[in-house]
């Protein structure tokens, strides 16, 4: 049976995330830091398999990527190969919205199957206005988990300690750190630390 989809709150979000990084480095010895190891948290923190294939897009959404529960499998869209090669940030946000899924939808190995359809591969579309539907609310969910286990909000304060005096200085960290720089501008407008932004 399909756990019930429901909005989760930032708290829940930002608390699983800790776990998640708890989990990986009571594992593996690791010492929290930037740029989040995310494709080795998912193969040796969580034993799933990562594998680059051809995804058909929905509609007019652009799929980046799946998760196929049944193989403890992430994969990545093969036909997007140019947004992963050209922008930083997709390729990893993908693989932590995909963790999300697995952690929040299908981490009990006795439900198989993620949406109600019970369709062999979940794809992640972009979430649309209709927040009531169950599969917009888990694609709301997991980017919003992939947003918090990307960035920890602890690391992300230890990081900063002054504002950024320019976009360019924001983009360069936000690269560095492997997110993109509208994932950490998210971030730090959620953190209450607008403030550091460039004016």
């Amino acid at each position: 049976m399909t756990r019930q989809a429901h909005p989760r709150s930032r708290q829940e979000h930002e608390a699983r995330a800790a776990r998640i990084l708890a989990r990986y480095a009571q594992l593996t010895g690791w010492t929290p830091t930037l740029p989040i190891p995310i494709d080795s948290m998912i193969e040796d923190g969580y034993g799933l398999s990562i594998l680059w294939e051809p995804l058909d897009d929905v509609g007019d959404a652009v799929v980046l990527g799946a998760l196929h529960a049944t193989s403890r499998t992430i994969i990545l869209n093969e036909r997007r190969l140019d947004i992963f090669e050209r922008v930083i940030g997709p390729e990893r946000f993908t693989l932590a919205h995909e963790l999300g899924h697995w952690v929040y939808d299908a981490e009990n190995p006795d439900q198989m199957s993620l949406l109600e359809d019970s369709s062999e591969r979940a794809l992640c579309r972009a979430p649309s206005a209709r927040v009531n539907d169950s599969a917009d609310i888990r694609e709301i969910n997991a980017n919003k988990l992939a947003a918090c286990t990307l960035l920890p909000s602890g690391l992300v304060r230890d990081y900063l300690a002054t504002p950024f005096p320019t976009n360019a200085g924001l983009a360069e960290a936000a690269h560095g750190w492997g997110v993109s720089a509208s994932t950490l501008r998210f971030r730090l407008t959620e953190l209450g630390l607008a403030s550091l932004l460039p004016t």
